[in-house]
């Protein structure tokens, strides 16, 4: 164990290792779709809501904006993503998947779908009920003690 064998310790691992193991098949999954999982994440964004600018697909991805700058330029350059001037202020680009990017994230989308239903499946709705609220009451806790 690398963390205290306290319950504290034995949580935090526990969390790790689901994250680590997590984002290792994600990992592998995209690569299968030539994405990267901070790409993954901005075209999920902006499937979510588009014509938004990196300042606010940094927010909605809680990073910083130098980040987001790099992840959209590559997007860009695969043509996954397009910037557009901002009608109402030209010194603003809004970021747009287009047809390419919305397929490859579909696709991506659909792997991942696979992978998470076959771990989260394993869990009944009560489970799922009981665990969730913990977990968001966490991950609020380090967001909070971040700032």
């Amino acid at each position: 164990m690398l963390f205290e064998e306290t319950l504290m310790g034995h949580m935090i691992e526990l969390v790790w290792r689901i994250y680590f193991f997590s984002r290792r098949a994600f990992d592998l999954d995209l690569k299968k779709v030539k994405l990267t999982y901070p790409q993954f994440g901005a075209l999920r964004a902006l499937n979510i809501k588009e014509n938004i600018s990196q300042k606010q697909l940094a927010a909605m991805l809680e990073t910083d904006t130098t980040n987001v700058m790099v992840v959209c330029d590559s997007l860009e350059k695969k043509k996954l993503i397009k910037r557009t001037s901002n009608p109402s202020d030209r010194r603003e680009n809004l970021l747009v998947m287009t047809e390419k990017g919305k397929a490859r994230f579909k696709k991506a989308m659909y792997s991942m779908e696979a992978y998470t239903g076959k771990i989260v499946g394993q869990l009944s709705k009560k489970e799922l009920s009981v665990v969730i609220p913990i977990l968001e009451k966490l991950y609020q806790s380090i967001k909070r003690s971040a700032e």
